[in-house]
């Protein structure tokens, strides 16, 4: 891939998955940067060998972990790595790697995380539907009840329930839909589901969905057979 900017020289970036990034200045002729390149090849070659090998280095630290602890985010299942090396945190399409820590210590780190990450989702979430529906909220606040997904008082308060960060994003769209739907029509009247139904046409199936799965919404996952409670 090239990028051309107002800059004064040529940089080349390989990315995780092998991409080659070329950056050049704009007045720099094509001929002139596939030259740049064909120059660097033997680079290029060294170091997508060595992202190849990082990667399998990762794969292979603390094994007993890398192959046994996984946790839902969204929906999507990610594996949970503890990686001595790494001095933050990073999350890719399907791992969360923690940096040094032990065995012991996961699941306290993953409660941390848990909470921030969480948070910091849904928080986003119910702003930008709350802005979407025209339906503004005067406080947020948290809960990690073992089955009430959300509430709204009347003083225009909505609690959400952090392990909706578990299920699908359809689903907890759907909760705090519901929620936000509570400051037009306080019960759960005829006129309040038509006040959801209108916002979220198929709610009833993710309605039905969580009634189904939400208990399941709780729990880190272990070798998928003993099963410990993060939150």
């Amino acid at each position: 891939m090239l990028i051309r900017s107002k800059r004064r020289s040529i940089s080349l970036h390989i990315a995780e998955d092998g991409w080659l990034l070329v950056r050049a200045p704009y007045w720099l002729s094509e001929d002139t940067i596939r030259k740049f390149v064909k120059d660097k090849e033997n680079w290029i070659r060294r170091t997508r060998i060595g992202r190849i090998e990082e990667k399998e280095k990762i794969q292979k630290i603390n094994v007993d972990v890398l192959n046994s602890w996984k946790i839902n985010i969204l929906g999507k299942s990610h594996k949970v790595v503890l990686d001595n090396r790494q001095d933050k945190f990073i999350q890719t399409s399907n791992e969360l790697i923690f940096p040094s820590g032990s065995k012991e210590q996961l699941a306290e780190i993953l409660q941390r995380w848990f909470v921030n990450a969480s948070e910091s989702y849904l928080g986003q979430r119910i702003e930008i539907l709350a802005d979407q529906f025209l339906l503004p909220f005067d406080h947020l606040g948290w809960s990690r009840a073992k089955s009430r997904w959300g509430s709204c008082s009347a003083k225009r308060k909505i609690i959400l329930n952090r392990r909706l960060f578990y299920a699908p994003t359809e689903i907890s769209d759907y909760v705090i839909i519901h929620e936000l739907s509570h400051l037009q029509e306080a019960n759960h009247s005829i006129k309040f589901w038509k006040r959801v139904e209108e916002k979220l046409p198929d709610y009833a199936l993710r309605r039905h969905w969580l009634r189904k799965n939400g208990s399941g919404l709780r729990l880190l996952i272990i070798n998928g057979d003993s099963e410990i409670e993060i939150c």
